[in-house]
């Protein structure tokens, strides 16, 4: 009995070298499967606005030497669970909770160079701006929004630049219909031209 209190301590002292060196082991080991570029751009969603983001971007932003995709979309679509798509070379999309900066960091991304929002959701983009950008101070986040009111709360939260779908549909359709009728007028003087 007499014994016990240093038992005791020595069992203590040994779970903390044994606590420490798993840590230290734990903290050079991969904590996910998948990995990508620590400086990668972000999508957080991979709905239809998602999915046109990441291959926008995969055309844009073309690196061959890189091993590591550059672009990586998060979303938690249940038939992501066992894949990763890869759309292009340089961009990968993975199950997970792109909301989450633990998720983003487990997958090795530290210093992003771009976060876009895509979910489609008011309240989860709000949460996400603010999640991440309590993280990411630096990192430039972007999202989309339905309305000038949710812009500005987006805006407040953290978010450079907001994306209003209403008033981008109001500023795009006149412009292809103008050009539109542009180029039938540019078309009828070549076919007349051409006579």
């Amino acid at each position: 009995m007499a014994v016990t209190p240093l038992l005791g301590g020595v069992a203590e002292s040994a779970s903390k070298l044994f606590t420490s060196d798993n840590a230290a082991e734990t903290k050079h080991a991969p904590m996910c499967e998948s990995q990508v570029a620590e400086d990668a751009i972000v999508v957080c969603g991979y709905s239809s606005v998602g999915k046109e983001i990441v291959n926008k971007l995969g055309q844009m932003h073309s690196e061959p030497d890189s091993t590591l995709p550059r672009i990586v979309a998060f979303d938690k679509q249940p038939s992501l669970i066992d894949q990763i798509l890869t759309p292009l070379d340089n961009s990968a999309v993975l199950f997970g909770d792109g909301e989450n900066p633990e998720v983003l960091k487990c997958h090795g991304v530290e210093k992003p160079r771009a976060i876009f929002i895509a979910c489609e959701d008011e309240e989860q983009v709000l949460a996400a701006t603010t999640r991440l950008r309590t993280v990411f101070v630096d990192t430039p986040i972007y999202t989309r929004s339905t309305s000038r009111r949710e812009a500005r709360e987006l805006k407040a939260a953290g978010a450079i630049d907001v994306v209003v779908e209403h008033d981008e549909l109001a500023r795009s359709a006149p412009l292809f219909l103008v050009n539109g009728s542009t180029i039938a007028s540019d078309e009828k003087i070549i076919v007349n031209g051409s006579k």
